[in-house]
């Protein structure tokens, strides 16, 4: 469950996350368990979806914008930034352009929660039209 200050956001986490070789991969390259791991991811996947839902995996807003720098404090690591980028960049679930973190992908990370957000803000401008 990823939530923010304006809305409660649910996501849905496949059941075969645990067994993925990329998270056991990343999980290996920073030492820590593939539990921590997967939590770590949640929270990088949950900012995207409730503070940059519109920029399609891009994380920037404006003047706004994640970079290499903000991944340990996303995560909630004590890995050294850099080393979370290259662990999750190897297995292409991450890179950077022009200096702003991207998830590749996004729609199929996401799935159904972006279709619902913005039905959920569809009906929410109409009771307060």
């Amino acid at each position: 469950m990823a939530t923010n200050t304006r809305s409660e956001v649910w996501f849905q986490v496949g059941v075969r996350l645990p067994d993925k070789f990329e998270v056991m991969h990343i999980a290996d390259k920073l030492n820590i368990t593939v539990n921590e791991c997967i939590g770590a991811l949640i929270r990088l996947w949950s900012i995207s979806i409730t503070d940059f839902p519109e920029s399609n995996g891009s994380l920037t807003n404006g003047s706004l914008s994640v970079g290499i720098e903000h991944l340990p404090k996303i995560m909630k690591l004590e890995n050294e930034p850099q080393d979370i980028f290259d662990a999750l960049e190897e297995c292409s679930w991450i890179e950077q352009v022009d200096g702003i973190i991207v998830i590749p992908q996004w729609e199929k990370k996401t799935g159904q929660t972006i279709l619902k957000l913005a039905r959920d803000r569809k009906y929410k401008s109409k009771e307060e039209g």
